[in-house]
């Protein structure tokens, strides 16, 4: 509480004792307005049709105590989901639905898990390249994050991309399942390393032939493997963390601020 609140609760008790009659006080607002309802970017795409909506919970001290013991934070990012969904679709989501939900989808769900856990205000310092100024800045989550939906949540998570030799390689969106093999991978793979782990994720075939070994995607040139790579941050939905900026208190000029879901956390 508050010492605001503490005050006005003190208010209320001394009205009541003075007026000798029972009040009934009023309870405080809540901290943000968050209802814990999602509408996703992605959505899954299920027998009986498109399941699109989900909802999330507010994190308590039992998360808090099983999320500290992640070895990594790209693994305190899928405890914190895997806490944090409660629905998808009105039902309650077994391990394999949380898995299978678009990368972008899972980022979007992270942030409103942030956004009614600590509220939608995140405190940041702005490092202005134009003034030179460095200034404390709030960034609104609901606002200042922009969030892109697939036209098409079917025909949009996959995709086509040139090959070099004239053929082609059919990518689809990566998802929960990609973003687990890299946590797992965290600190002790190289860059180049991770980068083929996530195209394995995501590569369904090349040149017509299905990708059902990693070797295949050891075996592409570099510039496809850029290319590719290029091809999925470009198509991927959800919070764009690239595209949030902020006007510079001091100067008035506009600095980009890219952001991370995990920056979202304090870990």
């Amino acid at each position: 509480m508050t010492t605001q609140s503490l005050e006005q609760a003190l208010a209320a008790v001394e009205q009541i004792q003075a007026q000798d009659e029972e009040v009934q006080m009023e309870a405080p607002p809540t901290r943000h307005p968050v209802d814990g309802q999602v509408h996703l970017v992605g959505g899954l795409v299920e027998l009986t049709g498109l399941v699109d909506t989900a909802t999330v919970r507010e994190l308590n001290g039992r998360d808090e105590e099983t999320i500290s013991k992640s070895p990594n934070v790209a693994k305190a990012m899928i405890t914190i989901l895997n806490l944090g969904i409660e629905t998808i679709g009105g039902k309650v989501p077994d391990q394999d639905a949380i898995d299978s939900l678009l990368a972008a989808d899972r980022d979007l769900l992270l942030m409103k898990i942030r956004e009614i856990t600590f509220g939608a205000e995140l405190e940041s310092v702005m490092a202005c390249p134009f003034c030179n100024e460095e200034s404390e800045i709030t960034l609104d989550l609901s606002e200042d994050i922009p969030v892109e939906y697939l036209e098409d949540p079917v025909r949009d998570r996959n995709f086509t991309v040139a090959l070099r030799n004239g053929g082609v390689a059919e990518v689809r969106l990566p998802t929960g399942i990609t973003q687990k093999n890299l946590a797992s991978s965290v600190g002790t793979k190289t860059v180049a390393e991770l980068n083929t782990l996530m195209l394995y994720g995501c590569v369904r075939s090349i040149d017509g032939r299905d990708v059902l070994d990693i070797s295949q995607i050891l075996a592409m040139g570099i510039a496809d493997r850029n290319a590719i790579a290029e091809e999925l941050t470009k198509r991927t939905p959800g919070p764009q963390w690239t595209d949030v900026s902020k006007d510079c208190p001091n100067c008035g000029e506009e600095v980009p601020l890219p952001l991370s879901a995990d920056a979202l956390f304090r870990l």
